[in-house]
């Protein structure tokens, strides 16, 4: 499988090269491929940019400034994928659970028999929480001065502080 960041998907040459960024495949190459922006929806892209082709066959301007301003249309679809706030994410999560709670919670059965590792905690030996959903450390405080660091997929804390309840994984 082929992969760029850059496709252009001609059906007849071009009357002007692109920038060497841009791979240009014809209808026939595209077959194993996948790119990150192309202009055509007849590949596998993250993004499809039809401004490209409308820019390249209305466009007035001489070949040099084409040239820059196809790779400028690249460039700032780039731009705003880079900076995209969501992306598609999986985390794999596991059966490690700890649970915080001032008394014991009758959960607990029920989530043994669930098949989760569960090690339940009191509020006050929780020194710290980092990280996130499937990959969480908490700072377990064993004595005065001893803090050990514990990782679990996931907690339940019954009558959570706000703050703890900010870090993803962490349920009340």
């Amino acid at each position: 499988m082929n992969e760029f960041e850059y496709v252009y998907i001609s059906k007849e040459q071009l009357e002007f090269p692109l920038d060497d960024s841009i791979n240009i495949l014809n209808a026939d190459d595209k077959e194993n491929c996948t790119c990150i922006i192309s202009n055509s929806n007849k590949i596998k892209a993250e993004i499809v940019a039809p401004e490209i082709d409308f820019y390249i066959n209305n466009s007035d301007d001489d070949l040099s400034t084409k040239i820059s301003s196809v790779k400028t249309l690249y460039d700032a679809r780039m731009i705003a994928f880079d900076m995209a706030r969501y992306f598609d994410y999986e985390q794999e999560i596991g059966n490690l659970l700890i649970v915080v709670s001032k008394d014991d919670p009758s959960i607990l059965p029920k989530l043994k028999e669930s098949g989760f590792k569960v090690i339940c905690l009191k509020p006050e030996q929780i020194a710290y929480t980092e990280g996130h959903i499937g990959e969480l450390k908490v700072g377990v405080i064993v004595e005065k001065d001893e803090i050990k660091e514990v990782k679990t997929d996931q907690m339940i804390w019954f009558d959570a502080p706000k703050t703890a309840l900010k870090q993803s994984g962490i349920y009340d």
